[in-house]
């Protein structure tokens, strides 16, 4: 089994890279307008619906960058051994709603030709979030009559 230390510097790394990897993304997300021609395209809605658009595109946005600082930051901390802002319950919810996101992939847009990368991202960011969650857990089981919540364990 690996020391404390030893699998929190994993865990670093990946919330790191993880972090790191929401400036492409934020980079895509910011092009999405020009890409898919958004100027025309949004005529054809009504003005509620093409409002609702721009709104859930901003939210979008922000979400992305939050998300991406916060990875980074909590990363950078683990790395240098200092107290984390959040603790590991985010990355577990990190991890669920990625896999949420990958679930309504296809009910949402059908299947086409990029189906499957996205697919293959979203695992990916499920799973490296959920190997960090699993990482920064205690190197064994705390005694029952500290911890009987199954929450409070999942969380801690």
């Amino acid at each position: 089994m690996q020391s404390r230390n030893a699998r929190q510097h994993k865990a670093a790394w990946i919330l790191l890279g993880l972090g790191l990897f929401y400036i492409p993304l934020l980079a895509l997300h910011f092009a999405f307008p020009l890409l898919f021609d958004w100027n025309t395209q949004t005529t054809a809605l009504s003005r509620d619906n093409a409002g609702l658009l721009w709104c859930l595109h901003a939210c979008a946005i922000f979400w992305l960058a939050s998300m991406g600082i916060a990875t980074c930051v909590e990363g950078w901390q683990l790395l240098r051994n200092q107290k984390t802002s959040f603790g590991r319950g985010l990355w577990l919810w990190m991890a669920a709603f990625y896999l949420f996101r990958l679930l309504a992939e296809i009910p949402c847009f059908g299947w086409a030709w990029d189906t499957p990368y996205m697919l293959v991202i979203l695992a990916a960011i499920a799973c490296l979030y959920a190997a960090a969650w699993a990482l920064l857990a205690p190197a064994r089981a705390l005694p029952t009559h500290h911890r009987n919540d199954a929450i409070a364990l999942l969380l801690h």
